[in-house]
């Protein structure tokens, strides 16, 4: 369960790095 929200956790926060990264382009 804690793994499951650690990933989710991750993936968020990469999905939101991968954003600012498009936007700054």
């Amino acid at each position: 369960m804690e793994t499951k929200l650690l990933k989710a956790l991750a993936h968020a926060n990469n999905l939101h790095k991968t954003a600012h990264h498009t936007i700054n382009a």
